[in-house]
């Protein structure tokens, strides 16, 4: 590329960041000459960060914070080749004293690796001096199983992160008075519960915040580029009382914990930067108690609301109006499996019954597009378990589509990926072949009209996604090579002598593999 196309390419960047900051509301005011400089990464795009309700609180603690000014950084495909720089201020990333990076999911590490290359940062932390920037990282992804990870950051977060914030700040604080090294930095992070420093300490306990009410989340800047367009999001619960095994959150995030009424309302009222729209957000919405009741209140106060998926089984004709009242256009229900034998195998406890019973219900509101979500390769699934997908879609688009034309049903067929700390995290992810095999299968099976549409995802980076949620560190150095050399993931992985495909093609031994522990 010619200097002078470079030059523009940057520019193009600066103004599409430029057009989102001007359309957003609720914006920190930067601190002016703050002693600690710290940037919060998203290692997505702005769309899918700014949705994000961790990332925003962390944005938020680290302003309130005294000493410290936090800016805001992203991964724009588009502009994936260009230098990294901040959201705000287009200040390159290794000017900050402080990156903390959000990993949400598995597939951003790589991203995460490709911001420190394009920000002339060391990628790996046993390379980084004293006169580099303290790179930290949080958020599900990192904290289920850091080991891929951990080759790339100073300092890793486990568990709830709103008492550990406060406390890095002042580490940080401390290390500018003081003019502390970077070993001393991080010894003093160490210190911090919850906060893993390879090399430093021994077990590191993960943390679990006792009252929520006392530190609400919620995104405290609204836009209409975030991917929940101008609404204003508020966690309502964290963990999960259910007993899904293939899903994490109610480990990572347990117990079971729901805010007060007279909290997310105040929330609400007085946090809100001026959105009309309310998105109640946790891992179990559908059990936050009375939560018909709660969305009542919310009504009443002239808002509408949304849901990022409610159980079928629990649409009550309460709910109903509600979602009636929220003038929702659309929602989600996960079945997760076609069959009722399988849902009851794999813990998520849903008849077909009561996802019928809830559909008509919803086919009584607004709703006009309805979104499926299911899982194949479960355990325990054969090719009948597949065929149900597409009998009980075609039921619902039945239920769903006779009562108003120009209605949708939208089917999202995502492969199983073993979690850690699951009790599945040891069974076997299905081969690529397998994948769009089974996905084919269901698509034929689904009935061919022009309301019913059905989503494909990419079989290559399911598999690439369950390498790095089961590998080790040396699967971490592989992707480093794959992104420094630009070289295919699955030849780096070669290169390092890794066989992914026993590694998640094939049942493992618990024993030997709990590397996150």
């Amino acid at each position: 590329m010619r200097k002078n196309d470079k030059n523009q390419k940057t520019d193009k960047a600066a103004l599409y960041y430029d057009r989102l900051l001007d359309a957003e509301k609720g914006r920190e005011n930067l601190k002016k000459g703050a002693l600690v400089k710290a940037v919060c990464i998203f290692p997505n795009s702005y769309s899918v960060g700014m949705a994000n309700i961790g990332f925003q609180t962390v944005y938020r603690f680290f302003n309130n914070h005294e000493s410290m000014s936090c800016e805001r950084g992203f991964f724009e495909k588009r502009f994936e080749n260009q230098k990294a720089v901040s959201f705000e201020t287009k200040t390159p990333l290794n000017r900050f004293d402080l990156i903390g990076f959000s990993v949400s999911f598995e597939l951003d590490i790589l991203n995460l690796i490709k911001i420190l290359v394009l920000s002339n940062i060391p990628v790996l932390a046993e390379n980084r001096t004293d006169l580099d920037p303290v790179v930290i990282a949080g958020g599900p992804a990192a904290g289920l199983n850091p080991s891929p990870i951990s080759p790339f950051v100073d300092g890793l977060l486990v568990g709830d992160g709103e008492e550990i914030f406060y406390l890095l700040g002042d580490v940080m604080e401390q290390a500018k008075r003081l003019r502390l090294k970077r070993m001393n930095i991080l010894n003093k992070i160490s210190e911090i519960p919850g906060m893993i420093v390879y090399g430093k300490q021994g077990k590191v306990v993960r943390q679990r915040l006792k009252d929520l009410d006392k530190y609400p989340s919620y995104t405290s800047i609204v836009s209409p580029f975030s991917h929940f367009r101008d609404m204003f999001v508020v966690e309502v619960s964290r963990g999960c009382p259910r007993g899904c095994r293939f899903c994490a959150a109610r480990e990572i995030y347990k117990p079971f914990r729901f805010r007060k009424r007279e909290t997310i309302l105040s929330v609400i009222e007085g946090k809100n930067p001026g959105a009309k729209r309310i998105g109640l957000e946790g891992s179990a919405v559908s059990d936050y108690p009375d939560l018909a009741g709660l969305c009542e209140e919310i009504l009443e106060k002239g808002y509408d609301i949304s849901f990022s998926s409610v159980r079928a089984d629990k649409i009550s004709e309460a709910m109903k109006e509600v979602i009636k009242r929220s003038r929702l256009k659309t929602f989600t229900i996960a079945p997760e499996a076609g069959s009722e034998k399988l849902r009851m195998k794999i813990g998520k406890n849903l008849s077909d019954a009561s996802v019928i019973r809830g559909v008509e219900r919803l086919a009584q509101t607004d709703v006009r597009i309805l979104k499926l979500y299911y899982m194949i390769g479960l355990p325990g699934e054969t090719d009948e378990d597949i065929k149900e997908i597409s009998r009980l879609s075609n039921s619902v688009a039945d239920s769903f589509l006779a009562v108003r034309k120009g209605r949708q049903v939208r089917v999202s067929v995502n492969t199983f990926i073993p979690k850690p700390f699951t009790p599945f995290e040891c069974e076997p992810v299905l081969t690529e072949k397998e994948i769009r095999r089974k996905r084919a299968l269901i698509k034929k099976g689904i009935k061919k009209t022009g309301n019913i549409f059905f989503t494909n995802r990419s079989a290559k980076e399911e598999v690439l996604q369950a390498v790095l949620s089961l590998g080790d560190e040396s699967v971490g150095y592989a992707m480093m090579d794959s992104v420094i050399s630009g070289i295919n993931w699955k030849n780096a992985l070669l290169k390092r002598e890794i066989k992914f495909e026993n590694l998640v093609h094939y049942e493992r031994d618990c024993t030997k593999i709990k590397r996150w522990e």
